[in-house]
């Protein structure tokens, strides 16, 4: 019987650094959380791991550490620009894997299901935006406890 490891989640701020989060996934995989998006971390062995030369964004001796992270967030942490809708996210990075050849299309054209599932994605989204502005932000149950720990607190203070 193969026992599983227990999985680490780490939220994703721009205080984390990366070597903290490295260290964490050295002993076991962690999972990344970024904006309701989940990514899993784990360790590579050595005989699997590729060499320099065919990772992607591999730190080559002439590449500066700002270089690797940007590779880091652009493979990990990819998100909408501030005020940017769905449709443009999706086509500003279509175009971009376009430009590293990731992909072959045209940057312009979107097939009738590629359209039907940006819609969709926008309606959810415009959804969730509505929900957001009538009840406000849903919290997860760790928060809530939190919030609820502190009210207490502050009313036994003032018995």
């Amino acid at each position: 019987m193969v026992a599983e490891l227990a999985t680490k989640t780490i939220r994703v701020t721009p205080e984390l650094r990366l070597t903290e989060v490295l260290a964490e996934a050295n002993s076991s995989p962690v999972l990344l959380e970024s904006d309701g998006n989940v990514y899993r971390l784990s360790k590579e062995s050595v005989t699997t791991a590729p060499s320099a030369s065919e990772r992607p964004g591999a730190a080559m001796p002439a590449q500066s550490r700002d270089d690797g992270l940007a590779e880091f967030e652009r493979i990990v942490l990819p998100g909408p620009r501030e005020g940017e809708s769905f449709r443009d996210f999706f086509m500003r990075t279509r175009a971009e894997e376009i430009a590293r050849d990731e992909i072959d299309a045209d940057p312009a054209v979107l097939t009738p299901e590629q359209e039907e599932e940006v819609a969709a994605i926008e309606r959810v989204l415009q959804r969730a935006e509505k929900v957001r502005r009538e009840h406000g932000l849903l919290d997860d149950s760790t928060e809530i406890i939190r919030r609820d720990r502190e009210a207490r607190s502050r009313h036994l203070a003032e018995l």
